[in-house]
């Protein structure tokens, strides 16, 4: 997962990235390329990415309560939203510091509370 979420970032400010942002514009107003880009990237990305969420749940390494798919969404959504608003960029760094602190939110309670009393202070 972190590194999926790593190579979204790092791909984004680049032209495939800044080409990507763009048909997502175009998919707002053309149902043809929505549903190509649904089909061709978006939809086989989520879905694998939600196997990954699906058997680190049953690792017991996220909470089996939230959805595979909203996980997804969940993590992918901060970058996009840099990539599309722009207010600042989604770099490496941004996409590690948010990846890590969506998967404390994700994990089990007994193991946050595990790995809090661990940090040093």
């Amino acid at each position: 997962l972190r590194e999926e979420f790593r190579g979204i970032a790092s791909v984004s400010d680049s032209l495939p990235g800044r080409l990507l942002v763009s048909l997502l514009g175009v998919a707002q107003i053309d149902p043809e390329v929505r549903s190509a880009l649904l089909r061709g990237i978006f939809l086989p990305r989520t879905d694998a990415t939600a196997g990954v969420i699906s058997r680190a749940q049953d690792a017991g390494l996220i909470r089996k309560d939230i959805p595979p798919h909203l996980a997804v969404d969940l993590f992918v959504g901060p970058i996009f939203y840099r990539m599309i608003v722009r207010h600042a960029p989604p770099t490496e760094s941004f996409a590690l510091e948010a990846f890590q602190s969506l998967i404390e939110g994700l994990r089990p309670s007994a193991t946050r509370r595990k790995r809090s009393a661990r940090k040093p202070k």
